[in-house]
């Protein structure tokens, strides 16, 4: 699947989900289904370094790259996934909605656009 808005939005049939991007992991937006007033160029940089300080982290305790970063709030979540070699998504998960299962349902969806 050619990966675009359009496509994202496959993402919210899924009721958890409020809004998606796919992210270079170089912080340039490939593709995004998100809510109106999003600065997308600080919100790509800013989640490609999250996950990037999460891999090194990782990377320096010997430990394998981690699958997605979870930023948890009193209100929605944000949860970036290592999507690939080149890649990441960012799913906006809506409050009250156990992030797990949102994560494990929407992964056929997800999958197509590992690049």
């Amino acid at each position: 699947m050619a990966i675009s808005a359009e496509g994202l939005k496959e993402l919210r049939t899924n009721a958890a989900i409020k809004g998606s991007a796919v992210i270079s992991k170089d912080g340039i937006v490939v593709a995004a289904d998100l809510p109106a007033g999003v600065y997308l160029d600080t919100f790509a940089i800013m989640c490609a370094t999250v996950l990037g300080a999460a891999i090194t982290a990782h990377s320096e305790l010997n430990l394998p790259s981690p699958r997605n970063v979870v930023i948890a709030s009193d209100g929605d979540s944000t949860v970036i996934l290592n999507s690939g070699k080149k890649t990441l998504i960012v799913i906006m998960i809506a409050k009250g909605n156990d992030i797990t299962k949102v994560i494990d349902e929407i992964s056929p969806i997800t999958s197509k656009f590992s690049t």
